[in-house]
């Protein structure tokens, strides 16, 4: 069980996050903090019923445009991506606690 290894690279995902950053401040895009409900399913890769009930379990933040007419939901882009990083330390940790019990058997 040594070469046990987690189904997620969590430096390969920091790495994607740091070239994606870097690659919108060198084209100087400039990308909105706030998502509307499309933008964050396109940014995140999360259902819309996904988005709505991580901001109603304040997971991350969302919230009913207040000056919408419609009542559309708007997503903070950064509680996105914590929201994202911790589910994979998460499982990164539940991996590692699974390995160590295997080893103390």
């Amino acid at each position: 069980m040594e070469n046990f290894k987690p189904p997620f690279d969590l430096e390969k995902l920091v790495a994607e996050i740091s070239e994606r950053t870097a690659a919108m401040l060198s084209e100087r895009i400039v990308t909105p903090r706030w998502l509307k409900l499309a933008a964050a399913k396109q940014y995140s890769s999360y259902s819309r019923t996904t988005l709505l009930k991580l901001a109603k379990e304040n997971l991350i933040v969302g919230f009913q445009d207040p000056n919408s007419k419609r009542g559309d939901w708007k997503f903070d882009k950064q509680s996105i991506d914590e929201y994202m990083i911790s589910q994979v330390v998460g499982e990164r940790h539940k991996a590692l606690s699974i390995l160590g019990s295997l080893k103390a058997s």
